[in-house]
């Protein structure tokens, strides 16, 4: 299953993206979440992050793609150890110039995950896709909130 979210902020697109360290990725943490962050090289590739979840969970992704075009910078990390109810995970970042106005960019999570059964795939994606529009206002909180809208 996969779904998408972009967020529009008041930053260039290259300063968004020296914000994707440690700190943000801490503030990204839905609340409610018991999640402790053991390991976070960054945002290349070959780095690594590693959480653990409570309950005797970890989670351990590994980026496996990075680009860096004049007008866009994207990662992706792929889990290599996931928690019990993930089979695969792929989570890509694409932070963009936003067209006409080199001020703003585009901050889009496309996630693609998968359970072990196509009932708990569904069952998870509201929660999923929950746990990632709660970026939104935290991405505007760092990177600053416009009021253009999305194209």
């Amino acid at each position: 299953m996969q779904f998408t979210i972009t967020t529009r902020v008041e930053q260039p697109f290259r300063t968004v993206f020296a914000g994707f360290n440690r700190a943000l990725f801490m503030a990204l943490k839905p609340p409610l979440v018991p999640m402790k962050l053991l390991r976070f090289d960054g945002c290349n590739t070959g780095d690594e992050v590693h959480l653990n979840l409570g309950f005797g969970q970890e989670w351990i992704s590994i980026i496996t793609e990075f680009s860096d075009t004049s007008n866009a910078v994207c990662f992706t990390d792929v889990g290599k150890k996931l928690p019990f109810f993930l089979q695969s995970w792929q989570h890509k970042h694409s932070i963009t110039a936003a067209e006409g106005n080199p001020n703003e960019s585009l901050i889009t999570d496309t996630i693609t995950y998968q359970s072990h059964n196509t009932l708990l795939t569904r069952l998870l994606y509201p929660v999923l896709y929950m746990q990632f529009a709660w970026r939104k206002p935290v991405y505007r909180r760092f990177f600053g909130k416009t009021t253009a809208p999305l194209q």
